[in-house]
């Protein structure tokens, strides 16, 4: 179990910071809900570490050891891909997210919410080739 539980966001909810890191490709991702309760998040990309494409709870880069790693398959690891899907559904439209979908790094976004779209479904569509 997680402290600070995913479950307990109250939408909708804010992405106050999204960063891709030169490690080989972890996200780092914090959020903000309407009751202003914050979270930092981040989707292991480094190439160093054998928790590649494994979420941390409660931390922007999973080298400074303060999050705690995510059970794969676990409902916490669920419930932060809902949030993140739901994230950007706030944004795009089903048809608006399949255009995005592979378009983080290569091609001209033209918005900040386009560009953090495309972040997220990218993170969302590495954790789902980890898990095939």
């Amino acid at each position: 179990m997680i402290e600070n539980s995913v479950h307990a966001f109250v939408f909708p909810i804010e992405i106050t910071r999204a960063e891709i890191f030169r490690d080989g490709g972890t996200v780092g991702i914090a959020l903000k809900d309407t009751v202003d309760a914050e979270v930092e998040l981040c989707l292991d990309g480094s190439i160093r570490r054998n928790t590649r494409n494994r979420f941390y709870w409660g931390t922007f880069l999973p080298d400074d050891n303060s999050g705690q790693l995510v059970a794969r398959g676990s409902v916490e690891e669920s419930s932060i891909i809902a949030i993140l899907k739901r994230i950007v559904g706030q944004w795009f439209s089903v048809a608006e997210q399949k255009a995005l979908t592979g378009a983080y790094g290569k091609r001209k976004l033209s918005s900040e919410e386009e560009r953090k779209t495309a972040l997220f479904l990218d993170v969302i569509e590495r954790v789902k080739q980890a898990l095939e």
